[in-house]
């Protein structure tokens, strides 16, 4: 091989490798918008503020975060949870807070707070183990 093909070859290969690692950034990218179609954050971007919802309660039961925020809930359990704001301080309507549909198992919900205060949120199905306090700074 002459000394002018080889650096072609390896400029060749380069070539083909960042082909490769855009069409996985790509990919990685439409993935990550189907399973989150709104573009909340989650815990695949890093965010560290995860409660699971549990058989025998949420963990952690209160969390402390700063405004804006997001918080994500996991269920882990095998009972359907719909999760509701139940009292804020200072007393203040938390748009857009809850959810519809149940959260099934394995399923999440994300909600971004924007407004500072305590919150305590409980399970409309089962109040009295599923509860938690959320205190935005």
């Amino acid at each position: 091989m002459d000394q002018e093909a080889q650096p072609k070859n390896t400029l060749k290969r380069l070539g083909i490798v960042s082909v490769i690692m855009a069409t996985l950034v790509i990919i990685a990218a439409s993935v990550f918008s189907l399973i989150n179609p709104n573009g909340i954050e989650t815990a695949a971007d890093g965010a560290e503020n995860v409660i699971s919802l549990t058989e025998s309660g949420v963990s952690p039961s209160e969390l402390r975060i700063t405004k804006g925020d997001v918080v994500m809930w996991v269920n882990e359990s095998e009972v359907a949870r719909k999760l509701t704001i139940t009292s804020s301080s200072p007393q203040q309507e938390i748009e857009g807070f809850g959810v519809e549909e149940a959260i099934l198992k394995d399923e999440t919900y994300s909600f971004i707070f924007d407004n500072t205060g305590t919150f305590t949120y409980e399970d409309a199905t089962n109040p009295d183990t599923i509860k938690g306090t959320i205190i935005v700074e």
